[in-house]
């Protein structure tokens, strides 16, 4: 009966855990319990600002639906690439100013040719040599465009830019076409009178003594 009534407490003993494996079990509770926390606490926030709702859900959409934003993207670029760098006020100015000029010198240079090609010489002087400046002008501009194109086409693979309104992209067609016209006149001039009149009248040109 002794031996019955010992028995229990021997297993009671034995069953109870030690304090070491105690130890253990508190350790292992307290590191889940440490882990789930890192979990369910919201982190921890930083001086960075967040985002606005419209650039989030602007990115998201970019894993979500990546074609539609490539292809914005890609036609922004073509245009920004068409219309060339952005040009402040006083260069879009000049840029208009020397369009402008451009275009005025065509018809005084057209004048000029057709009065070479029918008289053997150019324009008279005209009041105070303001008329055979104008031609001179007209002639440096025409013959500028063109250089200027043809530099540009050398170093860069294209032309002279459209310009504001297209004009110097016109003011260059006009001045090659005026150019190729004052090419075929020349021939047309030494063929016809022999000799290329002088750039300015001087005193004894053959030009100043066909005038006077």
């Amino acid at each position: 009966q002794h031996a019955h009534l010992r028995q229990p407490s021997a297993l009671i003993r034995t069953a109870a855990p030690s304090p070491r494996r105690m130890r253990r079990v508190l350790t292992t509770v307290l590191l889940l319990q440490d882990g789930a926390s890192a979990f369910t606490q919201p982190p921890i926030a930083h001086n960075r600002a967040k985002p606005p709702v419209a650039a989030r859900s602007h990115g998201a959409s970019a894993f979500t639906h990546p074609r539609p934003l490539i292809a914005h993207h890609a036609k922004a670029l073509g245009a920004a690439r068409s219309q060339g760098p952005a040009a402040s006020a006083p260069q879009q100015q000049a840029t208009t100013a020397a369009a402008v000029l451009g275009l005025c010198s065509q018809p005084i240079m057209w004048w000029s040719l057709y009065t070479l090609k029918t008289t053997g010489c150019g324009l008279p002087a005209g009041p105070f040599g303001l008329l055979g400046a104008a031609e001179g002008v007209s002639y440096l501009v025409v013959i500028g465009f063109v250089a200027a194109a043809l530099l540009s086409k050398a170093t860069s693979g294209s032309g002279l830019p459209a310009g504001p309104g297209g004009l110097l992209g016109a003011a260059e067609g006009l001045s090659f076409l005026t150019a190729i016209a004052g090419l075929v006149v020349l021939g047309f001039q030494f063929q016809d009178y022999g000799y290329l009149p002088e750039a300015v009248p001087v005193q004894g040109g053959i030009c100043t003594r066909q005038l006077s």
